[in-house]
């Protein structure tokens, strides 16, 4: 089965005359996949970089299109007054494609502080930077496709690794914070470090609120805020 029918069997499971939606929103998710993908290889030590961040400017205009059609035809379809099981399944949409836009942003807002950083970052650093990217990428691939599938255990996968991802935005909002009262000239440096982490650290905010999302729609159960945040 294709990641399509997926998507239109499992969790949106309304009738055919969604199916532009339910396409749609699979499309937007591709491409907001590859752009968290193309961020973290900034980070690589590749020479394409230029191309990488035009490529990720490209995606976000993409994606901010597609987010204006998916609400418009969410709306038209919700002022047809779907049934109750529907409804849900409308609203989550509505959800997912907020993050899936709010994604995007994120994504161009790493490439911006990367090009800010010109090549100054230590071995140290990007490591960092490259695990936070590897856990993100993991946690929006293992998100979209629970979104697909309807996996609820995946999501709930996804919700776990976040914790991790939590931490070591943590240490490296320390590790700048040291470096810069060792040495002020680092002020710039340490700032766009801390920026790009907490980048990183919204698309696994994201990543972990669809996958909430799926939870919602596959069981019912709303898992928000469970753990008191």
């Amino acid at each position: 089965m294709s990641q399509v029918d997926m998507v239109n069997k499992e969790f949106l499971g309304l009738g055919p005359e969604v199916s532009g939606l339910k396409k749609k929103l699979l499309e937007t998710a591709g491409l907001v996949e590859k752009s968290v993908r193309l961020s973290g290889d900034l980070f690589l030590g590749k020479s394409v970089s230029e191309g990488l961040i035009k490529e990720i400017f490209q995606i976000e205009a993409l994606v901010n299109s597609a987010h204006k059609d998916i609400d418009q035809e969410c709306m038209r379809i919700l002022a047809m007054a779907p049934v109750a099981s529907d409804l849900r399944k409308i609203m989550a949409a509505l959800k997912v494609n907020g993050d899936l836009e709010r994604i995007s942003d994120q994504s161009v807002n790493v490439a911006q502080n990367y090009d800010k950083l010109d090549g100054h970052m230590n071995a140290s650093q990007a490591f960092q930077i490259r695990k936070m990217s590897e856990i993100t990428n993991l946690m929006i691939c293992s998100a979209l496709d629970a979104l697909g599938s309807g996996d609820v255990d995946k999501a709930k996968k996804v919700i776990e690794m976040d914790d991790s991802l939590d931490t070591l935005n943590s240490q490296a909002f320390r590790n700048a914070i040291d470096g810069i009262k060792e040495d002020s000239s680092q002020a710039e440096l340490g700032i766009t470090l801390i920026l790009i982490a907490r980048n990183f650290e919204r698309i696994g905010d994201h990543a972990t609120n669809i996958s909430e999302e799926v939870i919602f729609t596959t069981t019912g159960e709303d898992i928000r805020h469970a753990g008191g945040n």
